[in-house]
């Protein structure tokens, strides 16, 4: 019996085998996905929703994603860089709550100090009225937004047209303005 013969080193010859065709596999399934288009590791994909509004020096746009751990599609509200991309989604896709179902497009009140936009989470219709700051401090400061419960889509959109007009939403600021930041937190908007 040779010294080549021996049962181990047959063994450490098929796992090199092995890891040679699962090399060549992962190099072929990748220039597969990226000739068609796409990716081995999918990444949400971001869609801008309306035109963006400046907000105290700021872009915010509406946007639109697809992916996550459930590939599911969400609204959400995006800062613009310089460029024109969004940055700093709120909420995530990736995120598991809050979702947000249905969104109404950002608008700034008339001397552009603050904003405001619409969404639905299970179904009860919010605006967020957006003071200052970054979507950071929105989820942990509750003095750079508040956050006001309507009743459905017909109302939040009276009252966003309402804030573009004017800089109020009128009746339901008016002891409405809710501690429902609470409940995004605990919604899964399913």
């Amino acid at each position: 019996m040779t010294p080549n013969a021996s049962p181990m080193g047959q063994v450490i010859l098929g796992f090199r085998s092995l890891l040679v065709k699962i090399a060549v596999f992962v190099v072929m399934a990748s220039m597969l996905a990226w000739i068609l288009g796409g990716t081995l590791w999918p990444k949400t994909a971001v869609r801008v929703v309306g035109e963006p509004v400046e907000v105290d020096g700021v872009r915010w746009v509406l946007v639109d994603q697809i992916g996550g751990p459930l590939d599911r599609a969400t609204f959400g509200l995006a800062r613009l860089d310089e460029r024109g991309r969004p940055v700093e989604i709120w909420p995530k896709a990736e995120d598991m709550t809050p979702a947000w179902r249905d969104a109404i497009a950002p608008v700034a009140s008339p001397d552009g100090s603050t904003g405001a936009v619409a969404y639905a989470i299970a179904g009860d219709w919010r605006v967020l009225v957006i003071d200052d700051g970054t979507v950071e401090d929105w989820r942990s400061h509750g003095e750079a937004y508040r956050i006001v419960e309507v009743a459905d889509r017909w109302e939040a959109a009276r009252a966003i047209e309402r804030f573009a007009r004017d800089g109020s939403i009128g009746q339901f600021e008016a002891g409405a303005a809710s501690d429902a930041t609470a409940a995004d937190a605990g919604s899964d908007g399913d």
